[in-house]
């Protein structure tokens, strides 16, 4: 069977991306939540730096494994979107 495509007006050319008012949010979010872990969540700040303390585990590459107590203390001062 051999297949064919027509290309028209409407055709978006593979490899060419327009960013979606989702990928806005998260340049301008002050952190990304990266992962949940059951009890605990992976984040990563773009805009300010966190010291490890009790509820908050700092990782080499950047992202912070804080607590549900901390992450709530976190999205009431800062903005944030989910990155997964």
């Amino acid at each position: 069977m051999k297949g064919t495509f027509i290309k028209n007006e409407n055709f978006k050319n593979p490899g060419e991306y327009k960013k979606t008012s989702l990928d806005e949010r998260k340049e301008n979010a002050d952190f990304l939540i990266e992962n949940c872990n059951g009890d605990s969540w992976t984040i990563y700040p773009k805009t300010f730096n966190l010291k490890e303390r009790k509820g908050i585990h700092v990782y080499s590459n950047g992202n912070y494994e804080v607590t549900d107590k901390v992450l709530r203390n976190l999205k009431e001062k800062y903005t944030y979107e989910c990155n997964f």
